[in-house]
């Protein structure tokens, strides 16, 4: 890949060092979370394409694990806001005392849940858009060949999304995560797959 762009504020070498542990301790650590060899590479392919079929595998993974979150949030909301009519109810509570003890004391919090489920399928969408525009030029759909400069511009992409995108609960994640690995790693072969045809091939960007 080509040379990222120097990004400001950065971490120091002794910030990271401290939150991290020495080289041993981050290679025990990763090991011990199954992080080392997670991105799928084919050695058959080019580094472009073997290098983009990563980035798509890691807007896909985070899609569909966003996606998961979002309606973990929304069937939150609507398990909650049932289970608050029906206390109302069995205690009998008139409209106005339902309104005012209950209504409107879990209004702000609804608000907040139902403003998260929208920023997380927003972002889940966002990474859908960057796989899509991945696979295409992996294809040989594109109006152009793949080229290093993209690989910069996902790259990019990928740090100022997991900039801004919400949290993910770690119950959600590990819940999820033997489910979207092999998601991630059967689609990854059949793109490798697809992108060996078409080197073969010899067909033009845009398939024609």
């Amino acid at each position: 890949m080509p040379d990222q762009i120097t990004r400001t504020p950065s971490a120091s070498m002794e910030e990271v060092s401290s939150l991290t542990g020495d080289d041993q301790t981050v290679l025990n650590q990763a090991k011990k979370e199954k992080l080392t060899g997670w991105y799928p590479f084919d050695d058959r392919l080019n580094g472009l394409e073997a290098i983009a079929i990563a980035q798509r595998a890691n807007a896909a993974y985070s899609e569909r694990l966003l996606n998961v979150n979002g309606n973990v949030w929304l069937s939150t909301t609507v398990l909650w806001s049932c289970a608050a009519v029906i206390a109302s109810l069995i205690v009998g509570l008139s409209l106005p005392e339902f309104l005012l003890g209950v209504a409107l004391p879990l209004l702000p919090a609804l608000l907040d849940v139902w403003e998260q489920y929208r920023s997380t399928r927003r972002a889940g969408l966002t990474r859908r858009t960057m796989a899509s525009d991945i696979e295409a030029f992996v294809r040989g759909q594109s109006s152009r060949q793949l080229a290093a400069e993209d690989l910069l511009v996902w790259q990019s992409q990928v740090y100022d999304l997991r900039r801004t995108s919400p949290q993910i609960p770690n119950l959600v994640y590990k819940g999820m995560r033997d489910r979207n690995e092999r998601a991630m790693n059967a689609a990854a072969t059949e793109l490798a797959e697809a992108a060996l045809r078409h080197s073969a091939g010899g067909t033009s960007p845009g398939g024609h």
